[in-house]
């Protein structure tokens, strides 16, 4: 028993220095338009006045020119989601395509979507 509350703190633990190894949170990438952290949201963190926003032109996150945004081809540390995959244009950064089970999460109306991350400011 007490290996076993062990080895449950350590797993929480290492999980927890790895998620703020992928940086701060912005938002979660799903097609839910009533979660506010959505960026499908009209409202949330998809409006395009969003200020850490994916889809607000002028924003770290959703800037052409930002060295940290998706919409920039030649960003050079865009956001990630939770397993650590870059979601950009750029062509030469490593990306794998989302599993299914990814694809359910993020194309399901009512769902959480994957978590993204991003590092301005770290």
């Amino acid at each position: 028993m007490r290996i076993g509350l062990v080895s449950l703190a350590f797993f929480a633990l290492s999980f927890k220095v790895e998620a703020e190894d992928l940086g701060r949170e912005i938002g979660n990438l799903s097609a839910n338009t009533f979660s506010p952290w959505s960026t499908s949201s009209e409202w949330g963190r998809g409006s395009k006045w969003a200020t850490e926003g994916v889809n607000n032109e002028f924003s770290v996150y959703g800037g052409r020119f930002s060295p940290w945004s998706a919409n920039n081809p030649w960003a050079t540390s865009p956001p990630v989601d939770e397993r650590g995959r870059y979601l950009t244009a750029n062509p030469y950064l490593q990306f794998t395509q989302p599993s299914f089970l990814d694809n359910s999460l993020v194309n399901n109306r009512f769902g959480s979507g994957l978590k993204l991350y991003g590092r301005y400011g770290d």
